[in-house]
Parts: C-alpha cells; structure tokens; sequence
C-alpha cells in the first residue's frame, strides 16, 4: 500500500514540473495535513503575491447515540512576500466558524487570526504550506462560552488546475 501511495505521488509531482511559483489566476484544492480535521478547501490567487481560501471541514464519528460531529467553515488572505528558490514566504489572516455536537450537547464558535507561513513549491501546480497564526477563539455551549488567545499551526497541500 505504501508503495502504491508513494508511486501515486511521485507521478503527480512529475506530470506538474513547471516554474514554481503563484501564478495570478490560478485556483485550485487544498487541503489540511494538520490543523483542521477534515478540512477540504478552495483557492484563488487574486494577484501574482495574493491568494484567497476557503475551506469547510465535518468530521462525525462513534457508536450510534454516543456520536461526536465537528462541522467548520473558514476564509483567508495570504500575501506573499517574495519567492526564493521554490520557497515562498507570505502574512495573511483567517477567520473561522465551527459548530460541534457531543453526545447531544451542542457548542458553536468563531476565530480571527493573523498568520506568518511558509509555501514550498514541488511545481507549478503542487505546494505544501505551512504556518503558525496568532489568535482570539470564542467557543462553548450557549451561556458559557470561552474567549481565549492563543496560537496554533497547520500545514496544508494545494493542487493547482492551472
């Protein structure tokens, strides 16, 4: 199975060499290796050093009756600062809301951060990122939610269909 998941990769890496940098125009999928659960998004790149995403995530998982449901959706903007070597360097912010459900009991919140990040470029149509952001969240059941900042990392992958 790893030999087929790594053959996989390694065909799409190879089917998109080209100049690795963002391109104005040009949209594609992301999606989070860390961070976010589940979380499947788009991407538009505004301008040659702009980009807007967004993305939604729902994960529902346990036995019958006992089930926990997370459901997220999120927005932002990166500007990137320049590019070196197929390594790009960018500030953005982000905003999310998410909803989630354990065992009945149900809890909403939201999020607003700044973050600094890296892009790697393998092509021109394939990049894996990085970044750490700085934060408010506001989360919990109704009548006794908690405001916290704070900060956290993800990382994601990105296809570009042009």
């Amino acid at each position: 199975m790893k030999r087929i998941l790594l053959l996989s990769v390694l065909i799409v890496l190879i089917a998109t060499v080209g100049t690795a940098q963002l391109k104005q125009g040009s949209y594609g999928i992301q999606t989070s290796v860390t961070g976010t659960a589940g979380a499947l998004g788009g991407v538009y790149n505004l301008a040659p050093n702009m980009r807007l995403a967004v993305n939604l995530g729902f994960v529902s998982a346990g036995p019958s009756g006992n089930t926990s449901t997370d459901f997220n959706i999120g927005a932002g903007v990166a500007y990137y600062l320049g590019t070196s070597e197929n390594l790009s360097t960018f500030v953005g912010g982000a905003f999310g809301f998410n909803s989630s459900s354990v065992s009945g009991t149900s809890s909403t919140g939201f999020s607003l951060n700044a973050q600094y990040g890296a892009e790697y470029w393998f092509s021109s149509r394939f990049s894996l990122s990085g970044f750490l952001q700085f934060g408010f969240s506001s989360s919990g059941p109704s009548g006794a939610t908690t405001s916290t900042f704070g900060t956290s990392t993800g990382t994601a992958l990105t296809f570009y269909f042009n």
